[in-house]
């Protein structure tokens, strides 16, 4: 079984490529590694720690939510009563003139003696005025930007894990030809 020269040449050749793909593996893999250790988000205390902290901001959330509509507080959209429940400001005009048997849309006067005789619809508490409650609003602020933070981080990590998993494949040969 003598071996042509021609098939030593396409042996070599071969050898050369599979060299260079491991050589061009052997880069992605240093780039991976470094990338690994530049972005710490990717080790297992750093995302058990961005876990509880979401786990928080989603508690949080149920916590600052209307509890007639299920609608989550916006900033300037909180609306507590003497009581100390706290609704939207849709839902309790809603509510008002509904127990009422006004239409907030009317004048201001009938919306003003609207307020003074709001019934809280948690605890049917009567003659209970709307309080404005600018510490709450400072927290639905801040959980509105913990919630946005913790949107962008999480697009930043699966990018660089996209990023990490897109691997320059060179072109596949036919190992085959002669």
């Amino acid at each position: 079984m003598d071996i042509s020269s021609q098939q030593c040449d396409a042996a070599w050749e071969t050898m050369a490529e599979l060299k260079n793909q491991i050589y061009s593996q052997e880069a992605v893999i240093k780039r991976l590694r470094e990338d690994a250790n530049q972005y710490p988000l990717s080790s297992s205390t750093l995302h058990k720690s961005h876990q509880k902290l979401s786990t928080t901001i989603d508690t949080l959330r149920e916590c600052f939510t209307c509890p007639l509509c299920y609608n989550g507080f916006e900033k300037g959209d909180a609306v507590s009563l003497r009581c100390g429940h706290t609704f939207c400001q849709r839902c309790i005009d809603a509510w008002a003139a509904s127990t009422n048997g006004s239409d907030t849309r009317t004048n201001i006067e009938s919306q003003k003696t609207t307020d003074a005789r709001v019934q809280c619809p948690e605890c049917r508490t009567t003659g209970s005025s709307r309080v404005r409650l600018y510490m709450l609003e400072e927290a639905i602020r801040l959980l509105a930007r913990a919630e946005r933070e913790r949107e962008s981080v999480e697009i930043e990590e699966q990018m660089r894990r996209f990023d990490l998993e897109v691997v320059d494949d060179p072109k596949p040969t036919d190992y085959l030809a002669d």
